[in-house]
């Protein structure tokens, strides 16, 4: 079953059209929802969540229409929402408890087993006025797991956390899913941490989807491939590169030179020739590994372009 479905969604604000069209469909899995500031990416969580309306479209999770069934949608997920304003009155225990409230079926037991995978379990009795940034971004997953959701959304999940705090959560998203089956949506900047967990992506701009698609696919579309040379003589080798009919671009970055070509092949029958002809010694080619930022760097500059 399709887990989301978003046709031709159109939001406004006023004669603004923050979300323009926007079409996408997601399975079971972990999913990123990517793009600069402004792109619409809280404003389509929203939507989603029926926490906001649609004006032209249709959007649903499970099947059910967000727009009439949003109650019976938001029994079965979790939410995380960006910078989540908690009580600071409450102990972590008493807001868990509220959240669990809702949830049918819900127990203590539940609880304090989310609290434990959200590792804020030591600091339920104090009160959220007292937490840290990172405790309350703690506190705020624990509770998005409530219920034991079978779709998470999860808005800026690692903002506040320290570097060991970010990889354990994003260790905690993959645990869940492989363990309890449950799928993931996540709006980040933090692509380089959001590649190492996700299956598919989609990418917004302005209100639009720029690309969709497995982070395999979209690399095997946008990538250009890069290879870092060891070489002696490494400004010779720039200056020959720089006139190469087979290399888009040559940087020397700390005595080495890193080389970017659309045709491997032909770069390295090139580059054979030069070795054969002894213009400098090569002592070792290593091949950059084309990222998540990556993909998203060059499909934006490619819609400026257009």
């Amino acid at each position: 079953m399709t887990l989301v479905e978003v046709q031709s969604l159109v939001k406004r604000y006023g004669t603004l059209r923050v979300l323009d069209g926007v079409s996408f469909s997601l399975e079971k899995g972990i999913h990123g929802l990517i793009g600069p500031n402004g792109a619409g990416k809280t404003t389509t969580l929203k939507v989603l969540l029926g926490l906001t309306n649609a004006d032209e479209g249709v959007v649903k999770v499970f099947g059910l229409d967000v727009s009439k069934e949003s109650s019976r949608i938001l029994e079965r997920v979790g939410v995380l929402h960006e910078n989540p304003r908690l009580p600071g009155w409450a102990t972590g225990l008493q807001f868990l408890r509220y959240v669990a409230s809702l949830k049918p079926g819900s127990s203590n037991e539940d609880i304090m087993s989310v609290a434990k995978i959200a590792d804020i379990d030591y600091a339920l009795e104090r009160t959220i006025g007292t937490y840290s940034a990172g405790m309350t971004q703690r506190i705020g997953f624990a509770a998005a797991l409530i219920g034991d959701p079978e779709l998470v959304f999860l808005d800026e999940p690692t903002a506040n956390l320290d570097p060991l705090g970010r990889i354990d959560v994003w260790n905690r998203i993959l645990e869940l899913h492989k363990e309890r089956g449950a799928s993931f949506l996540i709006s980040t900047h933090a692509l380089f941490e959001l590649e190492k967990v996700c299956q598919t992506i989609v990418i917004l701009h302005r209100g639009k989807v720029l690309d969709q698609g497995t982070v395999e696919t979209l690399t095997g579309k946008y990538s250009v491939h890069e290879y870092v040379l060891h070489v002696d003589h490494p400004s010779f080798l720039k200056e020959r590169l720089e006139k190469s009919g087979t290399v888009k671009n040559v940087e020397l970055r700390h005595d080495k030179l890193v080389v970017s070509v659309q045709n491997p092949e032909a770069f390295f029958q090139e580059l054979s020739q030069l070795v054969r002809n002894r213009d400098f010694h090569l002592m070792d080619v290593e091949s950059s590994k084309f990222t998540l930022e990556d993909i998203f760097v060059v499909a934006f500059r490619r819609k400026m372009e257009q």
